[in-house]
C-alpha cells in the first residue's frame, strides 16, 4: 500500500492496474533468472574475475537474484490483495445502500461509465438512467 489516506474507487482501480503492471514485470524478469539455470562447467565456477580475485558464480547470483524478485512479488502481491479488499468493501457500500438514482449518479461521474455499461449494470433501460441522472442535475 502507497499510502494510509482514504482512496476513492477510481484511484484505487488505477493503483491496483499499476501494482499489476509491476507484478508482471518482476514475474517476468523471475523467470528470464530461473529458466536458464543448467549445468556449469568447472571453469564457470572456478574462474576469476581479473583484478578483483574474487569468484563468480554464476548459478548462485541467478539463485539469489531470484530469491529476491520472489520476496518483491510476494509483497507485491500482499499489497494487490488488500486493495482488492478494500475495493470490494467500497463497491458493495455503494450497491448495497445507495438507490438507483444515486448508482447512476456514481457510476457516471466516478467510473466514467457509458450509459450503456450503467443501463446493463443496474438493469434499467438507458433511457431511464438518463432520467435518473437528470433528476440530480435539476435539484
Amino acid at each position: 500500500m502507497i499510502s494510509q489516506k482514504e482512496l476513492t474507487i477510481y484511484e484505487l482501480l488505477e493503483e491496483l492496474k499499476n501494482l499489476k503492471k509491476e507484478y508482471y514485470k518482476l514475474a517476468t524478469l523471475l523467470t528470464k533468472r530461473v529458466e536458464p539455470l543448467k549445468g556449469l562447467s568447472y571453469g564457470d565456477v572456478n574462474s576469476t574475475i581479473k583484478g578483483r580475485g574474487g569468484v563468480r558464480d554464476i548459478m548462485t547470483n541467478n539463485l539469489a537474484k531470484a530469491e529476491e524478485y520472489q520476496t518483491k512479488l510476494d509483497a507485491i502481491k500482499d499489497s494487490i490483495e488488500s486493495y482488492q479488499a478494500e475495493l470490494i468493501q467500497k463497491l458493495n457500500n455503494v450497491y448495497c445502500k445507495k438507490r438507483s438514482k444515486e448508482k447512476v449518479i456514481f457510476l457516471r461521474n466516478e467510473m466514467h461509465a457509458s450509459w450503456n455499461d450503467i443501463a446493463f449494470v443496474l438493469g434499467l433501460s438507458e433511457r431511464q438512467c438518463m432520467r435518473l441522472y437528470g433528476r440530480r442535475k435539476k435539484i
